[in-house]
């Protein structure tokens, strides 16, 4: 599964004031306003958190100014030349350019009107509601569930080792190296008992946040538990409980555990697995609309989930988590993305990617789901991007 990337903001006046900004460095060094002159001639002069060695030679300063202008323009002139000034119109004609059987999946909804497309290389297509594999954005299900399970009383978010609070926020300290080598998908099945196991055993150092797929998962097999004897379930894996809830409790139709798309190159969970948590809801765009449309609900039925999209603390400068979704400080923004990263016979990526986003502010919920695995320059998939954009558009 996909980690969480940062959502670089796309906006051309910042990348040209980032231009001038160096440009103004530039003439200032090469007018010897600023020099540094230490016995040796040489001194360090930062500039933006890059190290230049400057000599007093004008030739050396002008040779210092280049310097800065290549490595920290280099962002700016040939990371984000595609995505500059963009929109997700462009994004997505770019995206079936480079992957004729790409079929992306667009759903908006704002203040009671919808609107659905696919986009493929044919362009813009009446909606289908197609399948996908979600990945990660199964996560957001799980914190539904333990938010729901709080609410009812039913568990303490502080309680539990690690407690259920630091696995939602991924600061239950499951390190990704630890998890590349006890993770053997798919020849392997989790049961409860190993995944309770494997958490005792792990050697942990909880408070810095790190993305942890196996955290995710635990949370989601201790909360099944909990609802599913509390439901009186027959089973109480994480696969039967979470559909049960997904039916029952968030009333949602064509979303479920352990599914697959209706594309090639699924990724095959093994039943009952409990490591399903760590991302394998399958569902479509209308299903995730009304997901998301639940979490901006007056209903007292749902109320619940606003718990799950409230901050539990800092993820960074920009961003906080709530229970496993993203929140961005500035505008409110509330998000989660996924990825279904396969190889196939010639060692591609293959796949699905997803996006969710929900703006408290603008009453508006955005969905975005497709069958192509692609991403930017700095490793940001295009749907985040698309998703970003879209959630950022003003009202018309």
């Amino acid at each position: 599964m996909r980690d969480y990337g940062v959502l670089f903001t796309v906006d051309c006046n910042h990348a040209f004031s980032l231009i001038f900004l160096y440009l103004f460095f530039a003439i200032l060094l090469y007018s010897h306003s600023i020099l540094l002159i230490v016995k040796d001639r040489t001194a360090v002069y930062e500039v933006l958190g890059m190290e230049i060695m400057m000599m007093k030679k004008r030739t050396s300063i002008i040779i210092g100014a280049i310097a800065v202008l290549l490595l920290l323009g280099v962002r700016v002139f040939f990371i984000y030349p595609m995505f500059l000034n963009t929109t997700p119109d462009k994004i997505m004609k770019e995206i079936v350019k480079q992957n004729k059987d790409a079929v992306i999946s667009v759903g908006v909804w704002q203040g009671g009107k919808e609107e659905k497309y696919l986009y493929t290389a044919q362009g813009k297509q009446e909606f289908i509601p197609y399948t996908y594999q979600i990945g990660s954005i199964t996560k957001t299900f799980t914190g539904a569930m333990i938010a729901y399970e709080e609410a009812k009383g039913n568990l303490d978010l502080m309680e539990g080792e690690p407690s259920f609070d630091r696995l939602v926020t991924h600061k239950s300290g499951f390190s990704d190296e630890w998890e590349r080598e006890m993770m053997v998908h798919p020849n392997k099945s989790f049961s409860r008992e190993d995944m309770y196991a494997l958490a005792e055993k792990a050697e942990r150092t909880e408070g810095a946040f790190e993305y942890s797929n196996f955290g995710s998962a635990l949370a989601g097999t201790r909360v099944a538990e909990i609802y599913g004897k509390e439901k009186q379930l027959p089973s109480t894996s994480y696969q039967d409980t979470m559909n049960d809830f997904i039916e029952n409790e968030l009333g949602l139709h064509g979303t479920k555990v352990g599914g697959i798309g209706d594309f090639k190159n699924n990724y095959i969970w093994q039943e009952q697995d409990e490591m399903l948590g760590d991302g394998a809801i399958s569902s479509n765009v209308p299903a995730l609309l009304k997901y998301g449309q639940l979490y901006l609900s007056d209903d007292k039925k749902y109320a619940y989930l606003k718990n799950a999209v409230t901050k539990r603390t800092d993820l960074d400068s920009q961003y906080d988590i709530g229970m496993f979704w993203i929140i961005e400080k500035e505008s409110g923004l509330i998000w989660h993305n996924g990825e279904i990263d396969i190889e196939d016979e010639n060692g591609s990526s293959v796949g699905y990617q997803s996006f969710i986003g929900i703006s408290p502010k603008d009453n508006k919920v955005v969905v975005i789901l497709s069958n192509a695995i692609c991403n930017t320059y700095d490793e940001t998939a295009y749907t985040d991007l698309m998703g970003y954009l879209m959630m950022k558009e003003s009202k018309e």
